[in-house]
């Protein structure tokens, strides 16, 4: 629109689009979140992560792979904690 002379459509169109943008980066980790056992917190910072990194196939990326390591650090922990409790016992 820039380029074919329409100021008033390329203003609208920018701030469209950067509304869009910053909606899914806001409400794609809440519905993720919400779906799983994986805090907002952590999603929200996948999907930013992932969009600086990767751009915009980065916020599949980054959530993907911030949710793996979150899972595994979690599990992690959870067998470091029963084996600390079995040690405990004997």
């Amino acid at each position: 629109m820039a380029t074919q002379g329409h100021p008033g459509m390329t203003l609208f169109l920018a701030i469209y689009g950067t509304g869009i943008l910053i909606g899914e980066a806001i409400l794609k980790p809440l519905l993720i979140a919400k779906s799983g056992k994986l805090p907002f917190l952590v999603l929200f910072l996948g999907v930013i992560g992932g969009m600086a990194a990767w751009g915009f196939t980065g916020m599949f990326k980054g959530a993907i792979i911030v949710a793996v390591f979150y899972t595994v650090f979690n599990s992690w922990l959870l067998r470091k904690d029963a084996a600390h409790a079995s040690h405990a016992a004997e």
